[in-house]
């Protein structure tokens, strides 16, 4: 073993195993902040998105310049059905907003 090696296992065993065991619970700690953040932004953009009284099941819009129709939605996502090919996009319930959404109301322009 070189020098350095030695020096970092001597560091390493000359901490507590209160402390290790105290890192482990902060890890999980913020682990489970980052989970709650989460769920909480979708949670948000999802009341967002309900309050909006003319977007809904089965709207026509417009998304990103492509003519699609709104076939789902859930508190995490929401599907989106494109009219020229068929596919379907799914997009994640927080980030609905940084989209461009035209809805088309008595046909298109």
């Amino acid at each position: 073993m070189d020098p350095t090696t030695k020096e970092v296992i001597d560091i390493v065993n000359t901490v507590k195993p209160e402390l290790w065991w105290m890192l482990f619970k902060m890890s999980g700690i913020a682990v489970a902040v980052l989970v709650l953040k989460k769920v909480y932004d979708s949670m948000a953009a999802w009341l967002m998105f309900r309050s909006n009284k003319d977007i809904g099941k089965n709207v026509r819009l417009v998304l990103n310049g492509r003519e699609a129709i709104l076939t789902h939605f859930t508190w995490r996502f929401i599907f989106i059905r494109f009219k020229d090919n068929g596919n379907e996009m799914i997009i994640p319930m927080s980030k609905w907003y940084s989209y461009q959404w035209e809805i088309i109301k008595n046909g298109k322009k």
